[in-house]
């Protein structure tokens, strides 16, 4: 070992490789563990949020009527009437959302299923039913998609269908991938403003607009809550419409305090 430059003992090994680097070394090991730990970390709180959300939910579902009861005291006397309608509407424009993101999912689980069976992709149940858990996540869900279908059919070696032949089967995989790709921007543009923006009583225009705003201004969480929040937005400013449009005597607004009446 001498003859080709390397240490001959383990002595002249620590001496040449481990003492001029034991700073580095040390440094590199403390940042491995302090990394490893932070990983372990998060995924003990990840694991945590998992066992407890249900749980919590199921609790708050036990007492959300009297929830409700106490959350109304707190709202003054002279205006409870007015805001409890107003926070009714809003909750029933939530419910409404969720009701339209199920159906959404179901039906985009369900058309993706006939898409490639058609197609010819392999496990192509199997593989619908995880696109639909994944749909709601914006932008990364046809990412999730497009790369599945082509390693799985890649990996299966099939190589054409009744509508394509190819030499290769990571031809033929990454072919049906774009073809998916096309008809999941199809329904993701079209079918999904209309059903969750109906629901909430959008117009499909305004739907569009929504959603891409909530993309442009607070990424993935935006898109997510856009069409809740303007259906909230949406109750506020028809309340408003009708104060300003209809005569006061129709609208049940709360006396003004005696303070606060002009004297004559």
């Amino acid at each position: 070992m001498k003859r080709v430059g390397l240490p001959g003992s383990r002595q002249e090994f620590v001496d040449k490789y481990v003492e001029p680097h034991r700073g580095d070394l040390g440094a590199r090991v403390q940042t491995f563990f302090g990394s490893f730990l932070g990983v372990l970390g998060v995924a003990a709180s990840q694991l945590m949020l998992m066992l407890f959300v249900p749980l919590l939910m199921f609790l708050i579902l036990l007492d959300m009527e009297q929830f409700k009861r106490k959350s109304s005291n707190w709202i003054p006397p002279s205006i409870r009437v007015q805001a409890m309608s107003i926070l009714s509407d809003i909750s029933q424009v939530f419910m409404k959302y969720l009701r339209g993101v199920t159906i959404s999912v179901l039906s985009y689980t369900g058309v993706m299923s006939i898409v490639l069976t058609l197609l010819g992709v392999p496990y192509s149940i199997l593989l619908a039913v995880i696109f639909g858990a994944v749909y709601l996540i914006p932008y990364l869900n046809g990412l999730i998609c497009f790369a599945t279908i082509t390693t799985v059919t890649g990996l299966s070696g099939k190589t054409g269908d009744m509508f394509f032949h190819f030499g290769s089967s990571w031809t033929f995989g990454l072919t049906m991938a774009l073809v998916y790709l096309i008809c999941h921007l199809i329904f993701d543009n079209i079918v999904y403003p209309r059903l969750v923006g109906g629901s909430v009583g959008l117009h499909p225009v305004v739907s569009m607009f929504v959603i891409f705003s909530g993309g442009a201004l607070f990424g993935l969480v935006g898109m997510i809550i856009a069409f809740p929040l303007a259906g909230a937005v949406k109750v506020i400013l028809e309340r408003l419409l009708r104060v300003t449009s209809v005569q006061g005597d129709n609208l049940g607004l709360p006396a003004v305090p005696l303070r606060h009446r002009a004297t004559t």
